[in-house]
């Protein structure tokens, strides 16, 4: 018998609210790279801190005075590699055509991003992020099949919004699920 590989890179993963992960509990992950030797994504809507784009731009030595201050959001992106910056962007392009192609842009090196994006004011949609989620090859699909994920489609707003907060609780409840399908359908005496 076969086993068919299907990959998950770019859609949604939406914590089951049964999971008691402490890294993933009520979570929302958008995997960026899903092969059959593994899995790599990033936690959407956990904040961690904020960092200004004048604290990004000292990075590179840059003058910072002819621009504006803006706080923005560090999500913890995952328990592995915590002490890396990372960057999720899309353009203009590419969101033009992410009902198709569902493409964004994962920046590893920070300094080249805060140079292209940030210095230069790029129009791109960014989440700065501090560290990545990672699976071995059949872990996913071993969670996935004790019901501790759930799949959903990415949409740029989601992953893009600086609002992290409670993005999950309007998307377990979208998807008709509540803390009581969990309970045990059966009684009994202690």
């Amino acid at each position: 018998m076969e086993n068919k590989f299907n990959s998950l890179e770019g859609k949604i993963l939406v914590a089951s609210p049964k999971l008691e992960d402490r890294f993933f509990e009520k979570s929302l992950i958008y995997i960026f790279m899903h092969d059959q030797s593994g899995a790599l994504g990033v936690i959407l809507n956990h904040t961690i801190g904020s960092v200004s784009n004048h604290e990004l731009l000292k990075l590179l030595d840059k003058d910072t005075d002819k621009v504006r201050t803006k706080k923005l959001p560090i999500v913890f992106g995952g328990p592995v590699n915590t002490e890396r910056m990372l960057a999720l962007s899309i353009n203009k392009e590419q969101e033009k055509n992410f009902a198709d192609m569902q493409s964004v842009t994962l920046h590893t090196d920070i300094q080249n991003f805060v140079k292209d994006h940030v210095l230069k004011n790029s129009q791109s949609k960014f989440l700065l992020i501090r560290g990545i989620s990672a699976w071995d090859s059949t872990q996913l699909q071993e969670e996935i099949a004790e019901n501790n994920w759930f799949i959903i489609q990415p949409k740029v707003d989601l992953i893009f919004s600086q609002k992290t907060k409670d993005k999950w609780s309007p998307i377990v409840k979208k998807l008709g699920v509540n803390d009581s399908v969990y309970i045990v359908p059966y009684t009994g005496h202690a």
